[in-house]
């Protein structure tokens, strides 16, 4: 037999492990027989539980080739592989599992982890539907599926799975956590911080819910705060990309770029397909100048996703600072194609034209974002430029006068010179 503790052979009669010295209880062991597939398998969910992902599998292997139609055995192996990131390895064996077993929900399940994270999200959501339909109790699979849908920005359907996940395991963390992301996504920081809160005290080792619960903070402001849960999510799972990355989008905030960069470095190593964290560093990069390394990680973004607007609409700002304002207007259109309501892209766009000392252009675009972005300070300011350099007092002042009235988001350095152009107005 061997023990559950160290997984190594022990003698039958043994009442402690000699190797670990563990006390043993009966269900501390594992006796396996020759060519028992089960007895195989048991060592092996044994294994996986410690952390020993390659002992696991090489268990789920002799169990498999004890027995080939086992297909508990070909969805764990296939589970063991999804947690090591070989991921096609296992589509193919909770695949497999699901050929053996058409009504095994738990490996349509997995099968619908995986293509989330390929970022596959129609095929994990066809796939989850298959479990629920075989198993409408698998509360995982109704909580896989919110998550699912708030990758794809369907919050009302996210929230709505996550309720019935909830309704049928009150205790399932995850699905609080991934309800208050929804809320997040909506803009009630309150009620996904209340959600984060549950998520917490049902596990205080769920990364994702500091890691959600830390955007909250920021959206509402609360940055000290913020950076706390990032630092949790982060202590809890240092391959955790995402909270780099939130970390990171803080530092920057508060001017720290070094240390910004420093976390998105973090962020891309842990995540290499992570392109908000390229597209952040790129934004870092281009507000210390080094425009190069700027325009080199929004194409990174682009290049894992060529429908990524934002890191069209980026470089094209990039482009702006290094002169080439064609290319810029080439990649603002092209950001504004993909999403026509990105207002970063039209403000982009406007500086664009402001640059070129085509104005009206310049206006038609910040007026656009207004319409998108009613509270844009950024953009506030920009068509104030615009204004002025029309000659029209009136209207220069009268958007500066707006951004100063949400000075409580302005950088101390911007709150001064509004006010200093506003004299040059005599306002």
């Amino acid at each position: 037999m061997f023990c559950k503790n160290c997984g190594k052979e022990i003698e039958e009669s043994s009442t402690s492990c000699k190797y670990c010295e563990t006390k043993l209880k009966e269900d501390e062991t594992i006796s396996i027989e020759p060519n028992n597939a089960t007895d195989f398998h048991n060592r092996g969910i044994a294994y996986y539980e410690k952390g020993e992902l390659d002992k696991a599998i090489e268990d789920f292997d002799k169990a498999i080739n004890s027995n080939p139609n086992f297909a508990e055995a070909w969805n764990n192996r296939g589970f063991t592989y999804y947690k090591k990131e070989n991921l096609d390895k296992a589509i193919e064996d909770c695949g497999k599992a699901a050929s053996i077993n058409p009504n095994y929900a738990t490996a349509f399940n997995n099968l619908g982890l995986v293509y989330i994270k390929k970022r596959e999200l129609d095929k994990a959501i066809g796939n989850f539907d298959k479990a629920i339909s075989l198993n409408p109790n698998l509360a995982e699979a109704w909580n896989n599926r919110g998550f699912a849908y708030v990758k794809r920005g369907n919050l009302a359907k996210t929230i709505e799975d996550c309720d019935t996940a909830i309704a049928l395991n009150p205790n399932l963390a995850e699905a609080f956590s991934n309800r208050g992301l929804a809320y997040l996504k909506k803009g009630d920081s309150d009620k996904a911080i209340e959600d984060c809160n549950k998520a917490i005290t049902l596990n205080p080792n769920l990364s994702e819910a500091f890691n959600t619960r830390g955007l909250a903070y920021t959206q509402k402001g609360t940055l000290t705060k913020a950076i706390e849960d990032f630092d949790k999510a982060i202590s809890i799972n240092p391959e955790l990309a995402e909270a780099f990355n939130n970390r990171g989008s803080i530092y920057y905030r508060k001017g720290s770029l070094d240390k910004a960069i420093q976390d998105y470095d973090k962020a891309v190593i842990s995540d290499p397909n992570l392109i908000e964290a390229f597209n952040n560093r790129g934004i870092a990069y281009a507000q210390k100048g080094d425009l190069a390394k700027a325009i080199e990680d929004f194409e990174k973004a682009i290049n894992i996703n060529p429908n990524y607007a934002e890191a069209f609409s980026n470089r094209g700002f990039a482009y702006v600072k290094k002169g080439d304002l064609d290319k810029a207007i080439e990649d603002c259109n092209k950001a504004i194609s993909l999403n026509p309501n990105l207002g970063d892209a039209f403000n982009n766009r406007g500086f664009t034209y402001y640059k070129r000392g085509e104005l009206d252009k310049a206006i038609e675009d910040y007026e656009k974002v207004i319409i998108i972005k009613p509270n844009d300070i950024t953009v506030m300011i920009n068509i104030g430029m615009a204004y002025k350099e029309k000659e029209d007092k009136e209207k220069a002042g009268f958007w500066w006068n707006e951004a100063l009235k949400r000075k409580k988001f302005l950088p101390d350095k911007w709150e001064e010179e509004i006010k200093k152009w506003l004299e040059e107005l005599g306002e």
